[in-house]
C-alpha cells in the first residue's frame, strides 16, 4: 500500500518538480513531443497505482473501523476521514489531468506544426498550448502537494493505529475434557456366520 502510494505520488511530484521545470527551456514543439510521449508511456502506471490503492484505503476503513461514528471520535478514523478526504481530491485531478488536459495537450502539440510561423493562427494555437501547459503544471504541483498530505495521513495512522485485539483465550490451562481411557475400544460387527 506505501510502496503504491509513493508510486502514485512520487510519479506527479517528478513530473511536477523534475520534469516540467526543466523542459521550458526548450522551444514550445519539442516540449510538447516529450510531455505528451511521457504521458502516453505514465498513464496505465498511473491508473493501476490508483486502483491499488483505492482498494487498500477501502480495505483498511472497512477492517480498522467497526461503525461510521469512528471516523469522528476516533484519531485513526479523523485521520483516515481526512486521508480519504485527501485521495479522492487527488483522483479527482489525475483524472482531469490525464482525461481532459492531457488529450487536449497532446491534440494542441499535434496540430501546432501544420500551421505556418508567420500566420496568426499559430500564434492562437500557441497561446492556447502555452495555456493549457501552465495549467497542467498546476494541476501537477497541486497533486504532489496532496500526496505529501496523503503520505503524511499515512504515517499519522500508523500512530494511531488500534490496538490488535486478540480473542480472549486462555491457553495455560488446558480445557477440562472427558478423561482419557487407556484401554482400547471394542466393537463387533456380525456378518453372516463371521464376527469381526
Amino acid at each position: 500500500y506505501r510502496i503504491v502510494q509513493g508510486a502514485w505520488f512520487g510519479g506527479i511530484a517528478y513530473l511536477a518538480y523534475f520534469v516540467f521545470p526543466f523542459l521550458p527551456k526548450a522551444e514550445l514543439e519539442r516540449r510538447a513531443e516529450t510531455v505528451a510521449f511521457f504521458l502516453v508511456r505514465f498513464v496505465p502506471y498511473l491508473l493501476s497505482c490508483i486502483g491499488i490503492t483505492l482498494v487498500c484505503v477501502l480495505f483498511f476503513a472497512e477492517a480498522s473501523l467497526s461503525n461510521a461514528q469512528q471516523l469522528l471520535s476516533d484519531p485513526y478514523g479523523r485521520t483516515l476521514l481526512i486521508q480519504l478526504i485527501l485521495i479522492g481530491l487527488a483522483l479527482l485531478l489525475t483524472l482531469y489531468a490525464l482525461f481532459v488536459l492531457r488529450p487536449r495537450f497532446t491534440h494542441q502539440a499535434l496540430f501546432l506544426p501544420v500551421v505556418d510561423a508567420d500566420l496568426p493562427a499559430r500564434r492562437t494555437r500557441q497561446s492556447a498550448l502555452e495555456q493549457t501547459w501552465h495549467h497542467l503544471k498546476q494541476i501537477m504541483n497541486i497533486q504532489a502537494w496532496l500526496g505529501a498530505g496523503i503520505l503524511l495521513c499515512s504515517s499519522f495512522m500508523a500512530f494511531y493505529a488500534p490496538p490488535i485485539a486478540f480473542p480472549n483465550i486462555n491457553y495455560s490451562n488446558p480445557a477440562a475434557s472427558a478423561p482419557i481411557s487407556t484401554t482400547p475400544a471394542a466393537q463387533t460387527k456380525q456378518v453372516s456366520d463371521l464376527s469381526l
